[in-house]
């Protein structure tokens, strides 16, 4: 039984690690696309504007596909109810 649970666990673990390497893929290659966006980009017709910072499922992302402004907006509401 324990060979099996480490057979297991090594394989979730290979299948983690190939995860992790396609997201940090996954976000250079969107970094780079938000990089490309110019006012002449169009979907539908309409064009795209290119934004430092966008809320997406009601979090707050910047740019850098980071969340910090969006903590820090927890974090001062945290300390404002307490």
């Amino acid at each position: 039984m324990q060979k099996l649970l480490q057979k297991v666990h090594w394989h979730v673990q290979g299948m983690l690690n190939v995860l992790e390497t396609c997201l940090v893929i996954a976000r250079k290659q969107f970094v780079w696309y938000l990089v490309q966006l110019t006012d002449e980009t169009k979907l539908d017709g309409s064009n795209l504007n290119y934004v430092a910072k966008f809320k997406y499922l009601g979090h707050i992302i910047d740019n850098r596909l980071c969340d910090d402004l969006d903590i820090e907006r927890e974090i001062k509401k945290f300390i404002h109810q307490n």
